[in-house]
């Protein structure tokens, strides 16, 4: 199906759905996730807009920093990570409930020649229906797995640092649909 459920361009906070402060931003046309310390993950979550089985897609810009994707079926802490790497990988992995950061990797991080490098922009897409993910960059196919742990949640943005510096990325045309 080609008709979104739900669109937005990210270029400001249209109905008040997304999360602003001084980490999360409208700016430039887009939404901006900030982060400000190092070897941190900087969720920006959007409020009411949950999803179960879905196709997701997401334009994002890796600015700076190490990391850069899409939260799916977010609920509490536990949530579904896509994303890519400034060393031109992506994963995807579970953030299990509980203090600390306990990721169960689903796929780990794999080298892709769909990935634009640097601050190029990068067309995200996850693919969830029931226990199954298949995960596109840019149009290509590149993985697919299988968990059940989570059958609902939240849509989030995020940004990552890992041991030095600080990061940003920037987020627009968010569109969803029924899978």
């Amino acid at each position: 199906n080609n008709t979104p459920i739900f669109l937005d361009t990210l270029a400001s906070n249209t109905g008040g759905l997304w999360q602003e402060n001084t980490t999360c931003v409208f700016t430039g046309g887009s939404y901006h996730v900030l982060v400000q310390q190092p070897n941190f993950l900087q969720i920006c979550s959007a409020s009411g807009l949950s999803v179960n089985n879905a196709a997701v897609e997401i334009d994002v810009s890796l600015l700076s920093g190490n990391d850069a994707g899409l939260l799916f079926r977010a609920h509490g802490d536990q949530f579904y990570d896509f994303e890519i790497t400034n060393q031109g990988e992506f994963l995807l992995r579970r953030h299990n409930a509980g203090s600390g950061a306990s990721y169960t990797y689903l796929i780990q991080n794999t080298k892709s020649s769909a990935i634009n490098a640097g601050s190029n922009k990068n067309t995200l897409l996850v693919i969830a229906s029931g226990d199954d993910f298949k995960l596109y960059i840019n149009g290509f196919y590149v993985g697919e797995t299988h968990d059940e742990l989570l059958a609902s949640g939240q849509i989030g943005l995020v940004a990552g640092t890992l041991a030095n510096g600080t990061g940003e990325a920037s987020f627009a045309n968010l569109k969803i649909f029924k899978s």
